[in-house]
């Protein structure tokens, strides 16, 4: 699995959302309804599209079904809804496409988290050049490796099944971690003993969503986490044996909120409102929702809430009115009033996790790779002090340390082959 799969900038992005446990993707209730279309009438919208200046959104046909692809991503059906929007049933992303006065097709939009993102139409040549440019950011690797690093393999799977978001439970004998056994489009939580053993469903009881981004409570012992259903993205929590799920609802939230991360009240979560492009905090007694970031200013990714709850840590992008690819993040830090970038310069940097004390925080990156694998970095609350974890093979991402501080969960895998869930000991 490539880390492209979860990127904000979606057409093959399983992760981001996924439809309910127990349904199949073509089952799910939706507004949208498919009409007949000549296959030959499609042809015009074949070609390349330019969605970000390092991004190809590629159209095509097989006989007659309908694909869209997202760079170098598995390709998506879509389906038509009129002569000219189509829509995807895997994920909910539906595309628009312009013509001009001569019937020439000029552009596509993509309509993503209430979002509309344009992309223009490019020739072959073009489309050929970005997509075969290196990726990842090969700059000069100047900090040092940590060394002693041996990973402990939780989970390893492979094909249809993926693992991701894992978390320590807060006695931190056990890693919570969702998977899916069918590409993406249902997620359940999982279990495993964090020294190793047997992954087991969380609860004996399906919870009825897909259940994704889980994040355990050390002081209230509830869990918060994603729920899809249908084409929208709620927050739910439930109780540490799985007992009491349900939505949190809150006025000012958009039906696309992802990664909750507690506050040590273990009463309240700040969020991402993908809708709105900013970090959110919600009380889980009810009440409105508060702005913590400025769209203005940034487009927010993934938060963690500080473990003494003064500041959030997050992965985004200064705001050039470009459209959000959460691979172009970097780390900011917010005290809910003023947010600023961590590190100077400003280097590639995504899923943010604080150390237990709250003077480190461990993240990912592909900043000295040329092949787009990620490492896991920890570094300073002041930006000083970087340092490489992990070794860019094992392609890092989402770590979480453990209460005590001595551990560290992630999730790892080559594109194309097996992934899972690991641990390392930290010295």
């Amino acid at each position: 699995m490539t880390k492209a799969n979860l990127s904000g900038l979606v057409f093959g992005l399983l992760l981001l959302t996924s439809p309910a446990i127990g349904q199949p993707a073509e089952t799910q209730p939706d507004s949208h309804s498919a009409i007949a279309l000549d296959p030959a009438a499609f042809d015009k919208f074949v070609g390349f599209y330019s969605l970000t200046p390092k991004a190809v959104f590629t159209v095509s046909r097989d006989g007659e079904h309908f694909f869209a692809q997202l760079a170098r991503e598995r390709r998506i059906e879509i389906f038509p809804e009129s002569p000219t929007s189509f829509f995807a049933k895997a994920v909910p992303e539906d595309i628009r496409f312009e013509l001009d006065a001569s019937g020439q097709v000029t552009h596509l939009v993509l309509h993503q988290n209430g979002r509309d993102l344009p992309a223009p139409r490019i020739d072959e040549a073009t489309a050929r050049t970005i997509l075969t440019a290196p990726i990842g950011d090969p700059m000069p690797r100047r900090w040092p490796v940590m060394a002693g690093i041996t990973p402990r393999t939780l989970t390893r799977v492979d094909g249809e099944t993926f693992d991701a978001w894992p978390c320590f439970s807060p006695d931190g004998r056990t890693v919570l971690f969702s998977r899916s056994t069918d590409r993406g489009k249902n997620w359940i939580l999982m279990r495993v003993p964090a020294i190793g053993g047997e992954a087991m469903a969380f609860t004996q009881t399906p919870l009825q969503v897909s259940a994704t981004r889980a994040d355990w409570s050390v002081h209230s012992r509830l869990i918060a986490f994603t729920a899809t259903d249908g084409r929208s993205n709620s927050l739910w929590i439930t109780k540490g044996d799985g007992s009491d799920a349900h939505a949190v609802t809150a006025a000012g939230l958009s039906g696309q909120v992802f990664y909750p991360s507690w506050y040590p009240d273990g009463k309240s979560l700040a969020v991402q409102d993908a809708g709105a492009m900013a970090i959110k905090r919600v009380d889980v007694g009810g009440g409105a929702a508060v702005v913590l970031t400025n769209r203005s200013q940034v487009l927010t990714g993934m938060p963690r809430v500080s473990p003494d709850g003064k500041w959030i840590v997050f992965a985004g992008q200064r705001n050039e009115g470009q459209a959000y690819d959460q691979k172009d993040n970097v780390l900011w830090l917010t005290d809910g009033s003023a947010a600023h970038t961590l590190e100077t310069p400003p280097l590639p940097a995504r899923t943010p996790a604080w150390s237990p004390d709250g003077k480190r925080i461990a993240f990912a990156s592909d900043r000295g790779n040329g092949e787009g694998r990620y490492a896991l970095f920890a570094i300073n609350r002041d930006g000083s002090g970087l340092v490489q974890v992990t070794d860019y093979g094992l392609d890092a991402i989402q770590p979480v340390f453990s209460v005590d501080g001595q551990h560290m969960v992630y999730m790892e895998g080559r594109p194309g082959g097996p992934n899972g869930i690991a641990v390392i000991d930290l010295p």
